[in-house]
C-alpha cells in the first residue's frame, strides 16, 4: 500500500511539474548540429563540441588512440590565432575550466565559465577545434604526458582485467581496443598523422555543439552560427565498424592477474536487428540486480554470502554494430566462480518463466521518474546528456519516448527477452583470479518560483542553521553536521566512530536493515553518513514529501541504534574487500607508506591493515560502547536548501536538535603532529607507477600564517598553477601533480603530489623541490598573486551548484571560516604580499620530507 501511495504521489507531481524545458537546435547549412538550452541553475555557462571520432573511428590507427592523442594536443594548445601562453592567460583572466575527454565514440571538448564571460569562452573553444596548431614541442610534450596516463591508467591490475574482458568477448569488434591505446602502436603516431586525421575528421559535419547556461537561448544560437558560418564541411572517408557476432557455445576462459579478489564476467552479444529489446532487458536486469533486494543480488551477496558485489546490465546504442549484456561478480573464493555462474543461470531461467510482477515494472517506472525529478544537473552534466542524446537518438532528450517504453512493458516482454537473449547460453565467461537522465526542470505555471540566497541562522548557541529556499522542484537537501570526528580515537579503536556511525544507520529499533534500505532505493532518497577529521556529516536529498519519514528513520537510527550482526558481518565483508582491491592499488600503497614516515607509531601512523583489523575484531558490543561514549552533543549545523521555508526549517533544525543524544564526550581530541624532517624515504613495491609526496611542516588554523598558505596553495593549484606549469607545461614529467594544505586545531602540513615514470624521478623531485624553492627566494610578483586568487574564487563559484553547496557551506563553517568563505575568498586574502609570500615559505619549506614509492627491479615496466 505504501508503494502504492508513493507512485501516485510521482504521478502527481510529473503531471504538475512537466512543462517546457526547451533545446533549441540547429543545424547549420555546413551540417553542424547546434543545441542551446536555458539554465538558471547558478551563473554559469558551458559550451561542449561533440567530434564523432573515437578509437573505434580510427582506420589505420585502430590501437594507437590517436583521438586521445589529438585530445590532448588541441584541448588548450596553441591555434594559428593564439599562443597556448596566450590561452593560458586568457583563461586565467576569466577563470575557465577547460577540459576534454574521449570515448570509444567520440571526442568531447569544453569549457565553462561566469556567464558575464560566455563570448570569450565560445571563441577559445571555436579557435581550438577549427584552428589547431599542432606546435612540434606540444605535441611531443603531450606525447610523454600520455605515456605516463597510460602508466596510470592501464598499468594497474584491475584496469588489465576490464582490457582483458573487451578483448575477449569482442575479438573481431573495434571495441575491444583501448581509448588510450597500447603503448607500443601510440609512439608510432607522428606530428603529420595528427594533422591528417584533425584535418579529415574535425569538420563541422562531423561535429554537435551544445550551450548550456543562464542566457537567451536564441541569442546564444545566433551567436554560435555566426561563429561557424565560415567553417566550411568536407567529406567524411566512411569507417567500417566489424560486427562482432554471437558466439556459438559457453566460451570459458581462466587468466591470472595480480589483484586479491576473483572476478567473473559473463558477456551476451545482442545483434542490431533486437535493438527495440533494450528497455525490456534494462528492466528485466534492474529488477534482478540493482536493488538490494533484487533476487540474484540478494541471494548471492547475503544469503549465501558468495560475493562481495554482483551486477548486470544491457549496453545497447543504436550508433554501435552490437551491443551486449554484461553481468559480472567478485567472488570470495575462487573455487565458488562456476558456482556462482550457475545460480545466476538458474535464477535467470526462473524468472523467465514466473517471478516478474507488474509491481516491478511499475517501481522501475516510478523509480526512474523520481530520479528525475530529484536531478539539478550543472551545466556540465546537462550539456553532457543533451550531446549523448543527439548522438544516440538524435534527439536533444529521448527521456520521454524511453518512459512510454518503459510504461507499456509488460510481464510477458520481461520473459520474452530473457528467453531470447539470456537463455542459449551464446557468451564468453571470463574469470581473472589471483596469481599461485535526464533532467526537468519543471515549473509549474500556477507557482512563483522563488530562490532565496543562502543565509545563516544562529538560532542559539547551540544551533547554526544555513537555509536556501528554492521551489524549482519539490525536494530537500539536508546536511547534519556533528561535532564527533575521527580525532576523538586512540591508537587502539582507530576507525570505530567512522565504523559505528555508518552501522547506525543499518538497523534501529524500529526499522529492519532491508526496511530501510528498500524504502530509500524506492523512494529515490540520495543518503549518505561520513565521519572524518573535521566532524560527522548526514547528507541527503529526498521529495519533500518523503522528508518527514526520512527524519523518522534518521532520528531512530541516531537514538535507538541496534547494529544487527548481519549488517555488521556485511559491512566487514565489505570493508575487506575493498582492503584487498586496493592492494594492487599503487596510491593506496604509496599512502600507507607516506603516514608511516610522517606519524611513526601513533595513531596517524598506522597502516590500512592495522586499521583493518582493528575493525574485524571489534564486535556488537564494541559498536555500542562506542555509541554510549562517543555519540553525544551539544552543538550541530544544520543546513536545509529547497522546498523548505525559512520558518519551517528553523522549525526543523530546532526539533531535530532537540531529538539528539546531549553529552560530552569525556576523551579529548588528538590532532596530527608532523615532525621537523629534512630527507628522501624511499619504499618499493610491485607497481610500475612512482608516487612522489614532498612534505613540510605548516602553521595551524588559528595561526597568523595561516592565510598565508591558503595563498600559496593558489598559487600553485590547478591547470594554470606554477606547480602544473613546472612538472608538465615546461618540463613533461608528469601527468598530474596538486598541491595540498592540511591543517587542524594544533598543527598542519603542505604537500606536493605528483606521479611519473621510475626515469623521470629524480628530475621531478628536484623540479618539485624548487618550486618551493622559488617561493622561498621571493621570486613572484603582486600581480601573480592577485591573479590566481581571482581565478580561483571564479573557479569555485562557477563549479558550485545546488547540489554541492550545501556540503561546502556546511563544512567551512564548520571548519570556521564562514559558511560563505567560497563568496568572500578574494577578500579575505587580498592583502597578502610577496613579502608575506616569502617570509612564510622560508618559515615552512626550508625542510622537507620526500616520501617516494617506485617500483622494485622485478617489475616489467610498461613504458620504458
Amino acid at each position: 500500500m505504501k508503494k502504492i501511495f508513493f507512485s501516485l504521489i510521482i504521478i502527481a507531481l510529473f503531471s504538475l511539474l512537466v512543462g517546457s524545458d526547451e533545446v533549441l537546435t540547429q543545424t547549420l547549412p555546413n551540417g553542424m548540429t547546434i543545441a542551446v538550452k536555458e539554465s538558471s541553475n547558478n551563473s554559469s555557462v558551458g559550451f561542449y563540441c561533440f567530434v564523432k571520432t573515437g578509437s573505434v573511428n580510427e582506420g589505420r590507427f585502430l590501437g594507437a588512440g590517436i583521438s586521445h592523442y589529438l585530445e590532448h594536443v588541441v584541448s588548450g594548445g596553441s591555434t594559428t590565432k593564439r599562443t597556448e601562453a596566450e590561452y593560458e592567460a586568457l583563461g586565467s583572466e576569466i577563470g575557465s575550466i577547460v577540459n576534454a575527454y574521449t570515448t570509444n565514440e567520440l571526442t568531447a571538448y569544453h569549457i565553462v565559465v561566469d556567464k558575464l564571460y560566455k563570448d570569450q569562452a565560445l571563441e577559445i573553444l571555436s579557435e581550438q577545434i577549427q584552428f589547431c596548431a599542432f606546435n612540434a614541442e606540444e605535441v611531443a610534450r603531450e606525447q610523454q604526458v600520455i605515456l605516463k596516463e597510460i602508466v596510470m591508467r592501464s598499468s594497474p591490475p584491475r584496469s588489465q582485467v576490464y582490457q582483458r574482458v573487451n578483448e575477449i568477448s569482442s575479438p573481431h569488434s573495434n571495441y575491444r581496443y583501448p581509448v588510450i591505446g597500447y603503448t607500443d602502436l601510440f609512439k608510432t603516431i607522428t606530428r603529420e598523422e595528427l594533422q591528417e586525421y584533425y584535418q579529415q575528421h574535425y569538420t563541422p559535419n562531423n561535429m554537435i555543439f551544445v550551450a548550456v547556461g543562464d542566457f537567451d537561448s536564441q541569442e546564444v544560437m545566433d551567436q554560435i552560427t555566426a561563429t561557424f558560418k565560415d567553417f566550411s564541411r568536407k567529406q567524411i572517408q566512411p569507417v567500417y565498424l566489424p560486427t562482432q557476432n554471437i558466439r556459438n557455445g559457453d566460451y570459458e576462459l581462466i587468466e591470472e592477474f595480480a589483484v586479491d579478489l576473483p572476478n567473473g564476467f559473463l558477456t551476451y552479444i545482442v545483434p542490431a536487428a533486437y535493438y527495440g529489446d533494450y528497455v525490456a532487458l534494462d528492466a528485466a536486469l534492474n529488477i534482478l540486480f540493482a536493488k538490494r533486494r533484487s533476487p540474484i543480488r540478494f541471494k548471492l551477496s547475503e544469503e549465501l554470502k558468495l560475493v562481495n558485489y554482483v551486477y548486470g546490465y544491457a549496453s545497447i546504442s543504436a550508433t554501435a554494430p552490437e551491443g551486449s549484456i554484461n553481468i559480472g561478480f567478485e567472488a570470495k573464493d575462487p573455487a565458488d566462480l562456476r558456482d556462482i555462474a550457475k545460480i545466476i543461470d538458474s535464477e535467470i531461467e526462473n524468472y523467465s518463466r514466473e517471478g516478474f510482477t507488474a509491481a516491478d515494472i511499475e517501481d522501475i517506472v516510478t523509480r526512474r521518474k523520481a530520479s528525475r525529478l530529484l536531478s539539478t544537473p550543472g551545466v556540465q552534466s546537462e550539456c553532457n546528456r543533451i550531446g549523448w542524446n543527439l548522438i544516440r537518438y538524435g534527439v536533444p532528450d529521448a527521456y520521454d519516448a524511453l518512459q512510454k517504453k518503459y510504461e507499456e512493458l509488460t510481464v510477458a516482454d520481461l520473459q520474452a527477452v530473457l528467453k531470447r537473449h539470456l537463455l542459449p547460453k551464446n557468451r564468453t565467461v571470463f574469470y581473472s583470479v589471483p596469481e599461485g537522465d535526464r533532467e526537468l526542470l519543471e515549473k509549474s505555471t500556477a507557482v512563483d518560483i522563488v530562490k532565496t540566497d543562502p543565509q545563516r541562522h544562529l538560532l542559539n548557541d547551540s544551533i547554526t542553521l544555513i537555509h536556501r529556499f528554492n521551489n524549482e522542484k519539490p525536494i530537500i537537501k539536508g546536511v547534519i553536521h556533528l561535532p564527533l570526528s575521527s580525532n576523538y580515537e586512540s591508537k587502539e579503536n582507530v576507525g570505530m566512530i567512522s565504523f559505528m556511525t555508518e552501522l547506525m544507520f543499518r538497523g534501529s529499533q524500529n526499522y529492519d536493515p532491508l526496511d530501510i534500505t528498500e524504502w530509500l532505493e524506492d523512494h529515490a532518497v540520495r543518503f549518505s553518513v561520513t565521519t572524518n577529521s573535521y566532524g560527522t556529516e548526514i547528507e541527503f536529498k529526498c521529495l519533500t514529501d518523503d522528508y518527514d519519514k526520512l527524519k523518522e528513520i534518521i532520528l531512530d537510527a541516531m537514538n535507538n541504534p541496534v547494529f544487527p550482526e548481519s549488517e555488521i558481518e556485511l559491512y566487514k565483508e565489505a570493508e575487506e574487500a575493498a582492503f584487498k582491491r586496493s592492494r594492487s592499488d599503487a596510491d593506496d600503497i604509496h599512502q600507507d607508506y607516506l603516514k608511516s614516515v610522517l606519524y611513526g607509531d601513533t595513531r596517524d601512523g598506522l597502516s590500512s591493515q592495522a586499521k583493518l583489523d582493528i575493525m574485524m575484531k571489534a564486535n556488537r558490543e564494541d559498536l555500542i560502547s562506542t555509541y554510549e561514549d562517543y555519540f553525544k552533543f551539544n552543538r550541530a549545523i544544520i543546513t536545509f536548501f529547497g522546498d523548505i521555508s525559512d520558518e519551517e526549517a528553523e522549525s526543523e533544525a530546532q526539533d531535530l536538535f532537540s531529538k539528539l543524544p546531549r553529552g560530552d564526550i569525556a576523551v579529548e581530541a588528538e590532532f596530527y603532529q608532523i615532525p621537523e624532517l629534512n630527507d628522501i624515504f624511499i619504499n618499493t613495491y610491485e607497481l610500475e607507477q612512482v608516487n612522489i609526496s614532498v612534505n613540510c611542516v605548516a602553521p595551524a588554523f588559528n595561526d597568523a600564517d595561516f592565510n598565508v598558505l591558503i595563498v600559496i596553495e593558489s598559487l600553485l593549484s590547478g591547470s594554470r598553477g606554477r606547480l602544473h606549469k613546472a612538472v608538465r607545461g615546461t618540463n613533461d614529467l608528469a601527468y598530474f601533480a596538486f598541491p595540498r594544505y592540511g591543517y587542524n586545531q594544533e598543527s598542519g602540513y603542505f604537500r606536493l603530489t605528483s606521479q611519473t615514470s621510475i626515469d623521470k624521478k629524480d628530475e621531478l623531485i628536484a623540479v618539485m623541490n624548487n618550486v618551493l624553492d622559488e617561493l622561498c627566494a621571493g621570486n613572484l610578483t603582486q600581480s601573480e598573486i592577485d591573479l590566481a586568487l581571482e581565478e580561483r574564487q571564479k573557479i569555485l563559484i562557477s563549479y558550485m551548484d545546488d547540489n554541492n553547496l550545501p556540503e561546502y557551506m556546511t563544512h567551512y563553517e564548520a571548519q570556521g571560516l564562514g559558511y560563505d568563505y567560497i563568496f568572500r575568498y578574494n577578500e579575505r586574502y587580498k592583502d597578502i604580499t610577496p613579502e608575506d609570500i616569502q617570509r612564510v615559505a622560508s618559515k615552512y619549506f626550508s625542510q622537507k620530507a620526500v616520501v617516494v614509492s617506485l617500483p622494485s627491479g622485478n617489475v616489467n615496466l610498461m613504458v620504458d
